[in-house]
């Protein structure tokens, strides 16, 4: 975990305390021009990414805490079976006996890369729906579930809008007919909001900023994928992009 050791030191863990580890935006890939392949013809930029990953699902088993992925795990929804191979030694992670006593469970959300249509019926991470009972993946945009309480001691509910055409509907019709029914209520949104930076300027389009503050009153967290920036949105303590921990083009320079 020596990514993390400074954040880790900083939070001070506590075990009367709860955790949450979020990242989105990692973008499996072995077709990247920005590694060189090894023998095994394996991209070193994806080894780097899985890397990446690996450790942050560490330091969620390192705090006990749920993970959430929110959007492009993977970079498109097509890929090769050595993305596919490293993406399943992720997922099934979450399975071995270590992580299966401390981490509760993981939420992954379908991003704009990972799927082809608004319907979210081709969407790469399907196939992973059943590889895992204790991994929860959401590709259909009007999708929200309740989580089962796996470990006793929380009581959290998630709301998951992955990406698509129709999410500000979406949210809209949740803002309207939220109702609270669990100590922590978490909405899950891969996508843009209007204003949010995205590194050489302010994003023009996307969900109402005005809709995000009339739902941060109702969740007591907000977690957003798609920009690659860390921010929170609106000044809104509760709102946040989890930021890709790695720098995924040149386009990432200022974020």
């Amino acid at each position: 975990m020596k990514r993390f050791e400074k954040i880790l030191q900083k939070i001070k863990y506590n075990k009367d305390h709860k955790y949450l580890v979020s990242i989105s935006d990692i973008h499996l890939t072995n077709d990247s021009s920005y590694g060189k392949f090894n023998s095994d013809g394996v991209n070193e930029d994806l080894l780097n990414k899985f890397d990446i990953v690996d450790e942050s699902i560490n330091v969620a088993n390192y705090l006990k805490a749920p993970y959430v992925m929110c959007g492009d795990f993977f970079d498109k929804r097509i890929n090769d079976a050595i993305t596919l191979n490293y993406a399943a030694l992720i997922i099934s992670k979450f399975n071995t006996k270590t992580h299966k006593e401390r981490v509760p469970f993981a939420v992954f959300i379908a991003g704009n890369h990972e799927f082809d249509d608004s319907e979210g019926k081709h969407c790469v991470l399907n196939q992973y729906n059943f590889f895992n009972t204790r991994v929860f993946i959401y590709t259909l945009p009007f999708f929200v579930e309740h989580l089962p309480n796996i470990r006793t001691d929380l009581n959290y509910r998630f709301h998951c809008v992955p990406a698509n055409k129709n999410s500000e509907k979406t949210l809209r019709e949740l803002n309207l007919n939220f109702v609270r029914k669990a100590n922590k209520e978490f909405l899950l949104f891969h996508g843009p909001i209007q204003g949010a930076d995205m590194g050489s300027m302010k994003a023009p389009d996307g969900v109402s900023p005005t809709l995000i503050s009339e739902l941060a009153t109702k969740f007591d967290w907000i977690i957003c994928g798609d920009f690659h920036k860390f921010q929170y949105v609106n000044n809104l303590k509760n709102v946040y992009y989890c930021g890709s921990l790695k720098q995924m083009n040149m386009g990432d320079m200022f974020q």
